[in-house]
């Protein structure tokens, strides 16, 4: 009796194990699919970690302003109902853009150049880049770059996709661009060799 008790103990620790193996593997599956719709009720803009532009439930606050031939770096944040930050895998949720005038201006995702439907690819690329935005976490991935094509004013959106389609598009965003800096209208030396559009 004792040897066919002991079996039975071996096996049903044997089957424990198994249960135990399954659970893990699920723990390491990581996917899209299992991603969540996001509810997303505004957004900030920051240029140089200052807030410049703001959307939340309708309401707008700020402006996007650039020179002819200027870029700006802008980095997005999502908000929640309660104006919190909503974190969001990039890869699950890429941003995208719809600019009304594209004579006007131009958005680039940074770092992202012209993979964006490559799928796998992206995650192996940013595994094995050279390390450009280490310190940024995933802010990386919500930073684009807005230029400034020729004077004018026009508007754009700004999508959060998932699948296919988008969980989010923003109301349009106004940008404006204004004539291009030139060295005699700036004040003094210094701001003059600060701006990169001046000789």
């Amino acid at each position: 009796d004792h040897c066919e008790w002991h079996a039975d103990e071996m096996a049903c620790e044997d089957a424990e194990g198994d249960h135990d193996d399954h659970d893990h593997g699920d723990h390491d599956h990581g996917d899209c699919g299992d991603t969540n719709h996001l509810n997303v009720d505004g957004l900030i803009l920051e240029s140089n970690g200052v807030e410049i532009y703001r959307q939340f439930q309708g309401g707008i606050t700020g402006s996007l302003n650039v020179h002819v031939n200027e870029t700006i770096d802008l980095s997005v944040h999502f908000l929640d109902q309660n104006q919190n930050e909503i974190e969001a895998e990039a890869e699950c949720y890429p941003l995208s853009f719809e600019i009304t005038d594209p004579s006007i201006i131009s958005i680039s995702l940074e770092g992202e150049g012209d993979h964006d439907d490559h799928g796998d690819d992206d995650h192996d690329d940013h595994d094995h880049g050279d390390g450009d935005g280490d310190d940024h976490g995933d802010e990386e991935h919500n930073v684009f770059e807005l230029t400034g094509l020729s004077v004018g004013s026009t508007t754009f959106s700004l999508l959060i996709m998932h699948q296919g389609h988008a969980d989010f598009t923003s109301m349009p965003i106004l940008a404006t661009v204004e004539e291009e800096i030139h060295c005699e209208d700036l004040v003094d030396e210094s701001s003059c060799t600060a701006d990169d559009h001046c000789e």
